[in-house]
Parts: C-alpha cells; structure tokens; sequence
C-alpha cells in the first residue's frame, strides 16, 4: 500500500462445503503471514469483474464463470509508518 493512494483490489471467494480457498501472504511490517481469498488489483480502466477474470487466469490458470457480486469492503490503514486505503 502507499501512502496517500486509494488501491482497488478484487477478490473471489471460492467455496466447498464449509471451506474456502485462500492465498497466502506476509506482512513485512508486522512480520506476519496473513490468508486471503484469490484477486488482485483493479487496473485502470478495468471493471471489478475484468480484473476478476484476468486475476483467476493469472493466479490458477482457470476461467471463472457464474460470478455472484457479495458486496464492497473498505480497508483504511492508520498505521504511523503508511496510510491508505484498499
């Protein structure tokens, strides 16, 4: 995330039964991993369901179809060392 700079990302949740599949990352600020469903970021120009279908074949390899929109959720960091939205 930088400073000052309003990031887009869109993420898909893929289900089984009472599973998800979910991505693994690490927070270099708090020195932790962290899970979260399969996306990315939106590129200019793109629509949220564009970049969901580009983010799926550049991830897994795969065509996503049947997309169901769950809703928006807003992340504001006010961390001392950045501050930003995702």
């Amino acid at each position: 995330m930088r400073e000052g700079i309003i990031r887009p990302l869109v993420i898909c949740v893929f289900h089984q039964e009472d599973t998800i599949l979910v991505a693994e990352g690490y927070d270099p600020v708090k020195e932790d991993y962290f899970y979260r469903p399969i996306g990315g970021g939106i590129e200019f120009g793109e629509t949220s369901e564009e970049a969901l279908i580009r983010e799926m074949k550049e991830e897994l390899d795969t065509a996503v179809t049947k997309l169901v929109y769950l809703g928006t959720l807003e992340k504001y960091s006010a961390s001392t060392e950045i501050q930003g939205t995702e």
